[in-house]
């Protein structure tokens, strides 16, 4: 092959790649282009201990010298890929394998998983099913472990891309056990999931990502009324990209209500921003079990990408809420703090029972009782941090806005980042400034 050819090669390999990640365009020519899943979620569970640990380095599979048993489940973002799947490679680190050895027959099984599952609520009685359609085993018959295991889940993909359920990978061994590094390792690769797609044709797009959303044990909670779709990318052939959106009544819920409920097509993305619309008020009810879905549309091209799945959840709004409310420095005197300070710190606790990231809104005011020190607003702010919820809260009134001897009162009220939710004003609290 000569070096001109092998560039434009190259150069074709780079330029497929970048479309299959985006998902807006079809590529006009036959080439296998190899891209890396995005590891989502990984998490290992043990017969003898508690729920698995997500943030944990390793991954113990298999039988234990003890007689428990350990399995890792793992789940990738992978493209909904309507075109030709050649080959998908599910690649692990060894760090350690007690059952490798001259003569071992065991091995470790990866399957398909068929249930939801929540890696922050994960127990060995309540593990998710999973499928033994397209599973692969692995090992080794070795002296010493190698460095990686990988199998082949072509087929499991591939089910993923004619409308299967995604609800990841479960890794299980028979005798003897493996020791993986997990997505959390800080000294051995993470676990990869390699897919080969033939470009020719191929047409690529990605989940439609809803927020605020909550997912608790298999269940999706839409957490406003008013939530935010995200799709595509801009085009990478030049110009820019739209995504078009549509809400549904659920099919099983017929007593809400049927069919359309909501579509939009965004505005225009460029740059690689993300393409998003969000629903406007008045259009969702709570209570409501909705679905969703999307497609991209590359201008520049007149190309349409195909829908992407349906996507369920319900919608649940709940405002978020402000606890343990106090002056910091001050000492309670009866329904009255007092503060040694000109400067004090305000601060409150932020919850929501979603976990969404909060921040505190605060006023402060002259006491009406005392309009001899004067009348109105002193001073109103909101804490720049963003916390998640249960954490803190917390301004510092700046120099200059108090008096000593004054009496204050203030308020707070949280306001969720992610959504356009508040909760309501706490009642005023009143305060004497008594430095001297």
């Amino acid at each position: 092959m000569s070096g001109t050819s092998l560039l434009r090669r190259r150069a074709l390999s780079l330029l497929t790649a970048t479309l299959v990640a985006t998902g807006l365009t079809a590529v006009p020519a036959h080439a296998d282009v190899t891209t890396d899943a995005a590891l989502i979620d990984d998490v290992g569970v043990a017969s003898s201990d508690g729920p698995g640990a997500p943030d944990a380095p390793r991954h113990y599979v298999g039988a234990f010298p003890d007689g428990s048993r350990g399995r890792a489940y793992l789940k990738f973002d992978v493209p909904s890929v309507e075109g030709r799947i050649t080959s998908a490679t599910l690649r692990l680190a060894v760090d350690s394998a007690p059952a490798c050895h001259p003569g071992a027959q065991e091995g470790v099984q990866v399957s398909r998983v068929t249930t939801p599952w929540d890696p922050y609520d994960l127990h060995w009685g309540g593990t998710p099913a999973s499928t033994p359609d397209g599973a692969a085993v692995a090992g080794e018959d070795c002296e010493t472990p190698p460095a990686f295991l990988e199998w082949p889940v072509t087929d499991i993909v591939r089910a993923w891309a004619t409308g299967a359920q995604n609800y990841g990978l479960a890794v299980d061994g028979s005798d003897g056990y493996w020791v993986f590094a997990s997505g959390e390792s800080a000294d051995l690769a993470p676990p990869v999931l390699a897919v080969t797609v033939d470009t020719g044709t191929v047409v690529v797009t990605r989940t439609i990502q809803i927020t605020p959303v909550h997912v608790r044990t298999g269940v999706t909670t839409v957490a406003s009324r008013t939530p935010l779709l995200t799709g595509g990318q801009s085009d990478p052939l030049g110009g820019d990209a739209r995504a078009e959106f549509e809400i549904e009544h659920d099919p099983a819920v017929p007593d809400q209500g049927t069919g359309l409920i909501w579509t939009a097509v965004s505005d225009l993305a460029t740059g690689g921003e993300a393409a998003s619309a969000r629903v406007p008020e008045g259009v969702l009810q709570q209570g409501w079990q909705i679905r969703w879905r999307g497609r991209g549309h590359a201008p520049a091209s007149g190309h349409v990408s195909a829908w992407t799945g349906w996507r369920y959840g319900e919608v649940h709004e709940v405002p978020p809420r402000v606890l343990m409310p106090r002056v910091l420095p001050s000492l309670q005197m009866g329904d009255i703090a007092v503060t040694s300070s000109l400067t004090p710190t305000l601060r409150v606790f932020v919850t929501h029972p979603y976990g969404l990231t909060m921040r505190a809104r605060f006023e402060v005011e002259h006491d009406p009782g005392l309009p001899e020190q004067g009348a109105g607003q002193i001073w109103a702010g909101l804490d720049p941090v963003a916390v998640p919820s249960g954490r803190p809260s917390a301004v510092t009134l700046p120099e200059g806005a108090l008096a000593d001897g004054w009496r204050i009162r203030w308020r707070v009220r949280a306001e969720a980042v992610e959504a356009p939710a508040v909760s309501e004003w706490t009642e005023w609290r009143k305060v004497t400034v008594a430095v001297s």
